[in-house]
């Protein structure tokens, strides 16, 4: 496994190891708030009744997560248009890979909905930075986008001392009648940050390539083989790498596919669907798309094998579900306290408030969300 070469010193890490009681929630919180968002100090907590029957495969997946969150890299990932080495270097050295998602609360409760954006930095597009904020519950369209694109380039800019020329945007988290509003609106964010940023900056490279593509895990549609011979896993499913586009089964004014992208441990597969909304890129080929997207559920840092949606996209998924660790445990405002709770209904929070609470990473931490 490779070091990541573009750090800013080769001095050694700290890492601590912390071996937890089976329950121990508000411990967790406490260490990871204290890590990951006080000290940068990288740490994997590990609970006592799973570390007593561990098994190699145990270890083996520790260890996946912290090569990962040290800058290792351990999977490379080849996209379907960069047949030669220089066109892969040109992608690598000047292209982001970006995942965003929004996570709510609970209903019952008026806590603030977190939105995040992971984005890659490195040679082999496998290390990412994770960009978290909160906004008014039950709001799909992130607010803050603009702002968090505009981070992520600069971020992207000063790691490697050159503009991307394309961003490969996977949306998650959008249902089908979300779709207008969402891509209307996120989109306008995306291509404002841009402008804003060439012009306050005046960057005179040429402003990056986008295609922004929606990721939805929530449909009811399965596929099945036809003939038993065909399934690989004795559970019936289609192999990984089954993908459809069948016509009755596309949406009419959008170009979408299904990717049943991993095998199932138990039970029936689902496939990701897959709405290409925007392509400068690729230009709506969906064989090159079909193959990015299966490419990139090959190179998630927590699995030796393939998992059901690209890896950004499940990136944004697991900062989004450390939002609440963002919060000191010692404040009145956390996503576990009663102060948060309402009987009422009522919908309504001093978002300001909220915010004042909320921390920032540790830029030291890294891929401290696996």
């Amino acid at each position: 496994m490779k070091q990541f070469p573009n750090l800013e010193s080769d001095r050694l890490q700290p890492l601590l190891i912390v071996i937890l009681p089976q329950n121990a929630a508000e411990v967790r919180y406490r260490v990871k708030h204290w890590s990951d968002f006080t000290t940068g100090v990288i740490t994997q907590c590990i609970r006592e009744g799973p570390l007593k029957r561990a098994n190699d495969q145990y270890f083996n997946n520790i260890a996946l997560k912290l090569n990962a969150r040290l800058r290792g890299i351990e999977l490379r990932g080849r996209f379907a248009c960069d047949d030669s080495i220089e066109e892969r270097r040109t992608f690598y050295h000047h292209g982001i890979l970006k995942g965003a998602d929004v996570a709510h609360s609970a209903p019952g409760t008026t806590r603030p909905s977190t939105t995040s954006l992971v984005w890659s930095y490195d040679y082999h597009a496998s290390q990412y930075n994770a960009i978290v904020e909160i906004q008014r519950p039950k709001q799909e369209i992130l607010s803050d986008l603009q702002m968090m694109v505009s981070k992520a380039i600069l971020g992207f800019g000063m790691m490697n001392k050159v503009s991307p020329r394309q961003i490969i945007f996977f949306r998650d988290g959008v249902s089908e009648g979300e779709f207008e509003v969402v891509v209307k609106e996120e989109l306008n964010a995306i291509s404002l940050a841009i402008d804003v940023l060439w012009t306050e900056k005046n960057i005179k490279d040429p402003k990056p390539k986008l295609t922004f593509i929606i990721v939805g895990k929530r449909h009811h549609i399965a596929f099945f083989p036809t003939q038993n011979s065909i399934a690989d896993d004795g559970k019936g499913n289609c192999p990984a790498g089954f993908v459809s586009n069948q016509e009755d089964l596309s949406h009419p004014s959008t170009t979408d596919f299904y990717l049943q992208s991993h095998g199932a441990i138990q039970g029936t597969s689902r496939s990701g669907h897959y709405t290409v909304i925007r392509d400068d890129i690729y230009g709506f080929n969906v064989n090159e798309i079909q193959e990015l997207a299966f490419s990139l559920c090959h190179v998630y840092a927590k699995a030796t094998r393939s998992v059901s949606i690209p890896a950004p996209v499940y990136y944004a998924d697991l900062a989004c579900a450390r939002g609440a660790f963002h919060f000191s445990p010692n404040s009145s405002l956390n996503f576990g306290s009663d102060v948060a709770s309402v009987s009422s209904g009522h919908q309504d929070i001093n978002l300001d408030q909220w915010k004042d609470a909320f921390r920032t990473v540790n830029k030291a931490a890294g891929m401290y969300f696996l």
